[in-house]
C-alpha cells in the first residue's frame, strides 16, 4: 500500500512522496543526494490553559452528560 511519507536528505530538504512502506530513500528532488525516510511530529494545540478554552470544554461536556442522560446511556 502506498501512502504519503517525509524524507530529508542531508541539506535539510524535506519532502513528501507517496511511497510504499519499503521504501526507506528516495533522490532528493532539489539537490539529487539521497534523502532518508524520517517520522514528522504530529501538533496538537491545546488550548485548556486559557479560560475561553476551559470555558469551551464545560460546555461541550454539559452538552454530551445532557445527551447521554437523554439517550440513557451510562457507563
Amino acid at each position: 500500500m502506498r501512502r504519503l511519507y517525509d524524507f530529508q536528505c542531508d541539506n535539510g530538504h524535506v519532502n513528501e512522496f507517496l511511497r510504499g512502506s519499503d521504501v526507506e530513500e528516495v533522490d532528493c528532488p532539489n539537490c539529487e543526494l539521497k534523502a532518508r525516510k524520517i517520522v514528522t511530529p504530529v501538533k496538537i494545540q491545546r488550548d485548556m490553559n486559557s479560560s475561553a478554552g476551559k470555558e469551551r470544554w464545560a460546555k461541550q461536556r454539559e452538552k454530551q452528560i445532557k445527551h447521554e442522560r437523554k439517550h440513557g446511556v451510562t457507563l
